[in-house]
């Protein structure tokens, strides 16, 4: 091996010019043994837990699910006039938009409880759900729409629980 006079890159006995710089080997270059290693097993990481989960939520789930929360919210107040449940209903929509900001918030800042307020969160959808469908019930309506969505909120909460205790080391704050 040879380290160019001009650059210093180690190269082949056999070249003519250096692969780094282009200058012309002339032969004066320095002349260096070859250095061997033996093996060293490198320490075995843990894998990186992602958080795209986590960043998905924070940044916009959470944001798109207040906006949508708001909104049906505004809508329930209006009408409150004639149905009382239309009262609780917009009442507990404004709740979880507030909750649905705040775990935003708590996701972004890497906060310890963020999973209880994601969780209580869908708690809060259940119960919004359940109004509905006490709502529907008097008309005489049942919709099986509610049930499924009774039941992925139910869902949500096991599932953000499972991935927010495998992420203990990182929501620390």
């Amino acid at each position: 091996m040879r380290v160019c006079n001009n650059c210093g890159t180690m190269m082949e006995d056999n070249m003519v010019v250096c692969p780094n710089c282009l200058k012309t080997i002339d032969g004066t270059e320095q002349m260096i043994a070859p250095t061997y290693y033996p093996y060293v097993p490198m320490p075995q990481q843990t894998p990186q837990l992602g958080l795209k989960w986590a960043n998905f939520l924070g940044y916009f789930s959470l944001w798109l699910g207040a906006l949508i929360e708001v909104i049906s919210g505004v809508k329930c107040l209006e009408i409150a006039g004639t149905e009382t449940m239309y009262l609780g209903l917009g009442l507990v929509c404004i709740v979880a938009a507030i909750f649905s900001v705040i775990a935003a918030i708590k996701i972004i800042k890497r906060m310890k409880d963020a999973k209880l307020f994601v969780c209580a969160l869908y708690a809060l959808d259940i119960v919004s759900t359940v109004i509905a469908m006490l709502m529907s019930s008097s008309y005489g309506e049942f919709a099986w729409n509610r049930i499924i969505s009774i039941m992925v909120s139910v869902s949500m909460i096991f599932i953000n629980n499972y991935y927010f205790d495998n992420r203990k080391d990182i929501f620390i704050n």
